[in-house]
């Protein structure tokens, strides 16, 4: 006695297709393509407006160049819970390594003038959970061409959403 092979039920069809369909359909209208998402990024790529996520622990960050920082980042959009954003970036002259001591110097000046901050955020005072913090060049990144002064205000104590920036900025 043969047996006749099972042929799919015809729901299984119905399923499959429908589900062919729904993919198309989210695809062709963005729907999937611009779900907002973590994307992870070098330190030195971010730009102004990005924010992010990090695995550094921002409430241990070292101002003085002694630690290194995580070398990638997670941007995601402002509206999502995060705990940095990116208000300036600046570029350092060519030429050889200035030395830790120096890039830090240079990050204060440029991070924590007024305008930099003022030209990003407005008149307002940030609040109390928010310091303003910087990545700068290591030597080693130095080497490859990274010459940027990224300044932040991030959150030491969990995440944030929304942004800080002025909406005419």
């Amino acid at each position: 006695m043969s047996r006749r092979p099972r042929r799919p039920s015809q729901r299984n069809g119905v399923l499959g297709v429908a589900t062919v369909v729904l993919v198309l359909l989210l695809g062709l209208t963005g729907v999937l393509v611009h779900a907002p998402r973590a994307v992870s990024e070098d330190i030195q790529d971010l730009r102004k407006g990005d924010c992010f996520n990090t695995a550094d622990d921002l409430k241990d960050y070292n101002e003085d160049a002694s630690g290194i920082a995580a070398p990638t980042v997670d941007t995601v959009p402002c509206d999502k819970p995060h705990k940095a954003e990116v208000y300036a970036v600046f570029s350092l002259p060519e030429g050889p390594f200035p030395g830790a001591k120096k890039i830090v110097t240079l990050a204060t000046e440029k991070c924590t003038a007024t305008t930099a901050l003022t030209d990003y955020v407005g008149d307002t005072e940030l609040p109390d959970t928010l310091h303003l913090y910087f990545y700068g060049p290591h030597p080693s990144s130095w080497a490859f061409g990274d010459r940027d002064i990224t300044c932040f205000v991030g959150t030491a104590s969990g995440s944030s959403t929304g942004s800080v920036r002025a909406s005419a900025s």
